[in-house]
């Protein structure tokens, strides 16, 4: 333009080329997903989605060949790729028990594993409800949690008798008991493996700092796809 000059240039109307617009189904979708979540008491949380080698370590085994290493991490606490929300949501629990003896919490974000050298994106829904009253039994809290499962599902659309809860865990899966006391799986008609709920056992919470002689804190999560 220094060269030609600014007043050589002809003036012409920008060309704009008009789209129809469209919606981003599952954008709204999971946005209904969280609306639903909060409706029955749950608060968001937002996690990173790395973690340590520590963490890593406490995973089962199935978990850890599918991790993804980072070439550069930012820290020591931000090398691996998060392949689940466990870990998340059990420094939550930890944070939170500074402040509240119960608290019941959701997250929506993506789980990040690698297989053959492929890597998957998994887009997940997880929650946690933790509890370090006595009275409150582990049974009442894991009946809770599949109610707010059905819950969601039913107002998404989802009907009953298109998925059931197992304890029987399916292929690939079985190591997952090694975190929980007690877990059920969750699966659609055609026996696809969706999700899990389970009661974190107290090697795992004594970890994370939520068991010692003074507390015993009971930990429900679960994690559906």
């Amino acid at each position: 333009l220094r060269i030609y000059g600014l007043n050589n240039l002809k003036p012409v109307l920008p060309q704009i080329e008009l789209k129809t617009y469209k919606t981003n189904d599952f954008y709204l979708f999971r946005n209904q997903v969280k609306d639903y979540m909060t409706s029955l008491g749950l608060s968001e949380v937002y996690n990173y989605n790395f973690i340590s080698d520590s963490d890593k370590n406490v995973l089962p085994p199935s978990m850890q060949s599918k991790t993804i290493p980072l070439l550069n991490a930012l820290s020591a606490n931000l090398k691996h790729l998060n392949p689940t929300s466990i870990i998340s949501l059990l420094k939550n629990v930890e944070t939170n028990l500074s402040y509240f003896d119960k608290a019941k919490f959701f997250d929506v974000k993506k789980n990040f594993y690698s297989v053959d050298n492929v890597v998957s994106e998994v887009p997940i829904l997880s929650f946690c409800l933790y509890n370090i009253n006595k009275k409150e039994k582990e049974t009442e809290m894991l009946l809770e949690a599949k109610g707010i499962i059905e819950t969601v599902f039913e107002k998404i659309g989802v009907s009953n008798t298109s998925y059931y809860f197992s304890d029987k865990a399916p292929e690939g899966f079985k190591d997952l008991k090694t975190l929980f006391k007690n877990i059920l799986f969750l699966c659609d008609s055609q026996n696809h493996h969706i999700g899990w709920l389970g009661a974190v056992n107290d090697e795992i919470k004594s970890k994370y700092k939520l068991k010692n002689d003074q507390k015993d804190t009971r930990v429900i999560i679960s994690e559906i796809d």
